[in-house]
């Protein structure tokens, strides 16, 4: 018996792969994907970062309305007038008819002596305890200025001596330049920080 041989035909299907353009497209959106990913993310840790100076610059400004508010008080509780001549400046104003910028920490005792146009540094230091101070090992980007400016009675500006309020402006700015003296541009767009507060006289 013939042994019948049949021919068996073997289908081998091949199949194509990527051509070198799909594969170019394909790493085209994937980096343009992982570039739009990384972009994210900066943009997350550099508003993380901005959020973080503006809340540490708004603890300093009222740091610097407290620190002055604290002479006044302890001006009370040892029996001299409010606005003594040993810790708060003569006159608000310097020789250009800008108010003075006092440079003050939490040592603070008194305001007088600490205030100038220029010539004091209002760059505040990080020292050993980890507070913000005028000396200091490691410098930072902020500075801090506290204005005073005396009325009188009726309201008009004034010295020291006839003074019957205080004005106190404390300002802080990171990496920019001092506000107008309105404030009108201060803000946290532009770095710039400011509290406003009344001091009264006590007991006299």
């Amino acid at each position: 018996m013939k042994s019948k041989i049949k021919n068996k035909k073997f289908l081998i299907s091949i199949k194509r792969g990527f051509s070198i353009g799909e594969v170019l497209l394909a790493a085209f959106v994937l980096s343009v994907a992982m570039l739009a990913a990384v972009n994210l993310l900066i943009a997350g840790f550099s508003n993380s970062a901005d959020s973080r100076d503006r809340i540490i610059a708004s603890m300093l400004v009222q740091e610097g309305i407290e620190i002055a508010r604290n002479v006044r008080d302890n001006n009370w509780a040892t029996g001299k007038v409010t606005f003594s001549n040993t810790n708060f400046p003569d006159v608000s104003r310097a020789a250009d008819n800008t108010p003075l910028g006092c440079a003050l920490d939490k040592n603070s005792l008194a305001i007088r002596g600490t205030c100038d146009s220029a010539a004091v540094s209002k760059v505040l230091k990080i020292n050993a305890d980890g507070y913000y101070m005028k000396v200091g090992a490691t410098i930072t980007k902020f500075k801090r200025k506290v204005m005073i400016q005396y009325f009188n009675s009726s309201g008009a500006p004034s010295d020291r001596a006839s003074a019957a309020t205080a004005k106190l402006t404390s300002v802080v700015i990171w990496g920019t330049d001092w506000p107008k003296i309105d404030l009108s541009d201060c803000s946290t767009a532009t770095r710039c920080v400011a509290a406003v507060s009344i001091l009264t006289k006590w007991g006299e």
